[in-house]
C-alpha cells in the first residue's frame, strides 16, 4: 500500500461512525491482551485499589487517543491521517497489553491463578475482578472491612470513567464539526459519517434541515427540502421556459442522481429521492422519484 493509499484508508476510518470505531478499538484491545498473554506470564499480585485505578486509567488513555482520529483540515492537508491512525492503533494495542498484565495479576490475587484475566475484556463482567476479594497465600479469602484506600481508589476510578465519557463526547463533537466545516473534507465524508453513526433516517433529517442553495434566474431552484422516513423530498420552482417532462428529462434526472456523490450514497443506503416541480405561480408541473433500482436498470 502506498503512503497516499494508507492516508486514504485512515481518512475513511476517521469518518466512520463512533460505533464502528469503538468496535475496532475493542478488537485491538483484545489483540494487545492476547499478545501480552502469549509473551509474558506473571506470578505477581495486584490488589483491588491498584486494579481499579489501573483499569480506569487505561480506559481514559484509550479514550484520549481518540482525539487523534479527529479529521481536522490541517491533518488531511499535511498527509498526517495515516501516521495519526497508526499511533491510535498502537495506543489501543498498548492499552490491551497493559490491561492483560493488570488483569492477570488481579486474577492471581483473587483466585490464585490467571484464569479469570479474560474477564477484564468483557464489559460489565469485568466488574467481577473489581469486586472479587483477595485470596491469601493459605487459600483463605481475605474479607477486610471498608478501607480508606479502597474507597479512594473507587472514587478516583469513577472520576476517570466519567472523564472518559466527557472526552468521548468532545471527540464526537469535534469530528462532526470538522466534517460539517468542509475544507479539505468533502460533504460526502460528512454523509458517510452520518450514515455509519446515525442511520439513514437521521441522515436524511440532517440533510433536509440544511441550508438551500442561492436561487438563479432562469433555472430550476430548490426552495424546500423535507425528510419523510427514508425519503428525501425536494421542491423545485422552475424560473424559466422550455422545461419538458419527457422520457428524455427522466433519463437526464436518473443519470444526474446516480452520478451525484451524496445522492448515490443515500440511494445505496436504501433511500428514495423525490423531486416535485412547480412553476412561479405555484402550479405543479411534474414529479420525479428515484431509487437505487433505477440506477441499476
Amino acid at each position: 500500500m502506498t503512503v497516499a493509499g494508507f492516508n486514504d484508508f485512515a481518512l475513511g476510518f476517521m469518518v466512520m461512525g463512533g460505533g464502528r470505531i469503538a468496535l475496532a478499538s475493542f478488537g485491538l484491545l483484545i489483540a494487545g491482551g492476547a499478545l501480552s498473554g502469549f509473551l509474558f506470564v506473571s506470578t505477581a499480585r495486584t490488589e483491588r485499589p491498584r486494579y481499579v485505578l489501573g483499569n480506569a486509567a487505561l480506559l481514559l488513555a484509550a479514550t484520549l487517543s481518540g482525539a487523534m482520529l479527529i479529521p481536522a483540515p490541517g491533518v488531511i492537508e499535511k498527509g498526517l491521517a495515516g501516521p495519526l491512525w497508526l499511533v491510535w492503533a498502537l495506543a489501543q494495542l498498548a492499552c490491551g497489553f497493559a490491561l492483560w498484565r493488570l488483569a492477570e495479576t488481579r486474577s492471581r490475587d483473587a483466585y490464585g491463578h490467571a484464569g479469570a484475566a479474560p474477564l477484564a475484556f468483557v464489559p460489565l463482567v469485568n466488574l467481577w475482578l473489581i469486586f472479587a476479594p483477595r485470596r491469601l497465600e493459605s487459600g483463605e479469602v481475605d474479607r477486610p472491612g471498608a478501607q480508606m484506600g479502597d474507597m479512594a481508589a473507587l472514587i478516583v476510578g469513577i472520576g476517570f470513567v466519567c472523564l472518559s465519557l466527557v472526552v468521548t463526547g468532545i471527540v464526537s463533537e469535534r469530528t462532526e464539526a470538522a466534517l460539517r466545516g468542509g475544507g479539505a473534507l468533502s460533504e460526502e465524508a460528512w454523509v458517510r459519517y452520518l450514515l455509519d453513526g446515525h442511520g439513514l433516517e437521521r441522515t436524511i433529517e440532517v440533510l433536509a434541515a440544511g441550508s438551500l442553495p442561492p436561487a438563479e434566474p432562469g433555472a430550476s431552484n430548490l426552495t424546500r427540502k423535507e425528510a419523510v422516513g427514508t425519503e428525501l423530498r425536494g421542491t423545485y420552482v422552475i424560473d424559466g421556459e422550455g422545461y419538458a417532462f419527457s422520457d428524455g428529462f427522466r433519463q437526464v434526472f436518473i443519470m444526474t442522481e446516480c452520478s451525484a456523490g451524496i445522492d448515490l450514497l443515500l440511494l445505496k443506503a436504501g433511500a428514495t429521492i423525490r423531486h416535485d416541480y412547480f412553476d412561479r405561480t405555484g402550479a405543479k408541473l411534474g414529479q420525479q422519484t428515484i431509487t437505487l433500482k433505477d440506477c441499476q436498470s
